[in-house]
């Protein structure tokens, strides 16, 4: 996650602005560490430069087995096809270049 983020993430439950803590950092980019609210009742990890805004057994289940055997079937870099990137210009109508320099959240 990048630090400038912390200026626009908003806790889910609230709308309060987020505070970063015990912040790890890898490659430039904070690694893990804890987005807590400012009134300290709400936190929310970030784990692998990613912030966690549900619980983690909402990943597990909803994932759970499938995802760890087969998380590299849609990975383009995997499978060497582009299906994933065609079918998101497709969908989105955007081009490469309509994003250069933009913040794109993915969820």
């Amino acid at each position: 996650m990048r630090i400038e983020f912390l200026e626009i993430l908003r806790c889910p439950q609230t709308g309060q602005p987020l505070v970063l803590e015990d912040a790890n950092y890898r490659d430039g980019q904070i690694y893990s560490g804890w987005l807590t609210t400012q009134d300290g009742r709400r936190r929310y990890a970030v784990r692998d430069a990613i912030p966690r805004f549900v619980p983690e057994s909402n990943y597990a289940d909803n994932f759970g087995m499938q995802w760890n055997r087969f998380r590299q079937t849609q990975l383009d870099s995997h499978s060497g096809h582009p299906i994933s990137a065609n079918r998101f210009w497709k969908a989105t109508g955007w081009r490469p270049e309509d994003l250069s320099g933009q913040l794109v959240l993915d969820v």
